[in-house]
């Protein structure tokens, strides 16, 4: 039997230490890992631990080298969903509006062959 959900919107899962709530059971008992310092998730090639399986997915690209997100426009890779969608920005109008001065030249420019 799956565990019941409440309706969107409603949370009716809390931390009993802090002010998180959430949906479902699952998620509070992820969350329940911050507070208890558990790290289950473990790399095989190093000593890095985590609390979330996608944190280890995110981290073993380090390891592979792997960049799976490739921007359509221009030559650009990662290995984050994060920095791809904020590079993306870039092509759009909106980039003026988001980018930092100091790290802009390194986001504008796609990565050198042989360095990314």
């Amino acid at each position: 039997r799956r565990p019941q959900r409440g309706r969107p919107g409603e949370n009716p899962y809390k931390c009993q230490l802090c002010n998180y709530a959430c949906g479902n059971l699952a998620n509070l008992k992820r969350h329940g890992r911050i507070h208890s310092g558990d790290k289950p998730f473990q790399c095989s090639l190093c000593s890095y631990s985590c609390n979330q399986s996608m944190n280890l997915k995110r981290h073993m690209l380090r390891h592979t080298g792997e960049k799976p997100f490739q921007c359509r426009h221009c030559s650009y890779t990662t290995g984050h969903w994060d920095n791809y969608k904020r590079h993306q920005k870039i092509h759009s109008h909106t980039a003026k509006s988001w980018v930092n001065p100091r790290n802009a030249k390194a986001l504008l420019a796609p990565p050198a062959v042989g360095t990314a």
